[in-house]
């Protein structure tokens, strides 16, 4: 079982309402294995799939410095109907 902190998922959370702000965020699903947030942006349904382990082995400001780095707010432009994953290799999305 991993140690998945309000923290932590809030790190996401703050991310994503402040870089997409016309998104609707909410907590889809939760279980040993990811945490699922879904987007409604403009009326365009989105999922943010992060796996449990990336939440467990990294601290809140690791977390937010690596969804920086990797520019995860890139993925929300010019995009139809997708989901996004966040995991130790990084950020890959079925819209690329």
């Amino acid at each position: 079982m991993f140690a998945i902190t309000d923290l932590k998922l809030d790190m996401i959370r703050i991310y994503l309402e402040a870089r997409v702000p016309d998104c609707k965020i909410e907590d889809l699903y939760q279980d040993d294995e990811m945490h699922v947030f879904q987007l409604n942006c403009k009326g365009r349904p989105v999922t943010v799939t992060v796996s449990c382990a990336f939440i467990d082995k990294h601290s809140p400001a690791e977390i937010l410095t690596t969804i920086k780095q990797h520019r995860l707010e890139s993925y929300f432009r010019d995009m139809t109907v997708g989901n996004i994953v966040i995991t130790h290799d990084g950020i890959v999305s079925d819209l690329n």
